[in-house]
């Protein structure tokens, strides 16, 4: 009995719920969304703000030679709502151009922290490494965090997310406006109050 009590624990925790994966993700944001092809934004209830988040993938050579492969993202890693999804492990978050944080694993791949200046010869980058923050979801990912808004590195295939946090007051049938737009994604868990 105390075996299959053992294993049932073991398989339980493996097991995420819907929530726990949205917040890996988005932290707490209400929802997501992608850009349309014409660039509007969807309308969404007075009240709501909206962080865009560009991120890309980027082939790296530092000045010593060493290559790799990392993520590049404007993701604001400071921002409280995301909690969950980046966490800032040391420093703190880019806030200006100039200023990066990096995950632990590519910090080491390049053999830099913080308070060091990263320097690259592809992409063209010269850096101060402000923080290191790792991504709940990839411990192990190569990631670089630039400032929100900042958008210094040529990107492959950039990919643009809107993260909304919602207000919690809705009027009667605003839910179900949100949840027939297109392309938006709610939070399992979200309800208006």
């Amino acid at each position: 009995v105390a075996g299959m009590a053992v294993a049932f624990t073991l398989q339980r925790t493996g097991e995420r719920t819907g929530l726990e994966e949205w917040r890996e993700q988005y932290g707490d944001f209400d929802a997501v969304t992608y850009p349309s092809l014409d660039g509007a934004e969807p309308a969404l209830p007075e009240g709501s703000s909206v962080v865009v988040v560009r991120t890309g993938s980027v082939q790296l050579r530092a000045a010593d030679g060493e290559r790799t492969f990392a993520d590049v993202t404007d993701l604001p890693a400071g921002d409280r709502r995301l909690r969950g999804a980046t966490e800032l492990v040391e420093g703190r978050a880019p806030r200006t151009a100039g200023e990066i944080a990096l995950s632990r694993e590519l910090a080491g791949a390049l053999d830099v922290g913080v308070g060091d200046r990263l320097e690259l010869d592809q992409p063209e980058l010269s850096a101060e490494v402000v923080g290191l923050a790792e991504q709940t979801t990839c411990l192990s990912c190569h990631r670089i965090i630039l400032a929100p808004g900042q958008d210094t590195l040529r990107r492959d295939d950039p990919g643009t997310q809107l993260l909304i946090d919602l207000p919690r007051t809705l009027a009667p049938g605003q839910r179900q406006q949100l949840e027939a737009l297109p392309n938006v994604d709610l939070r399992t868990d979200w309800e208006p109050r």
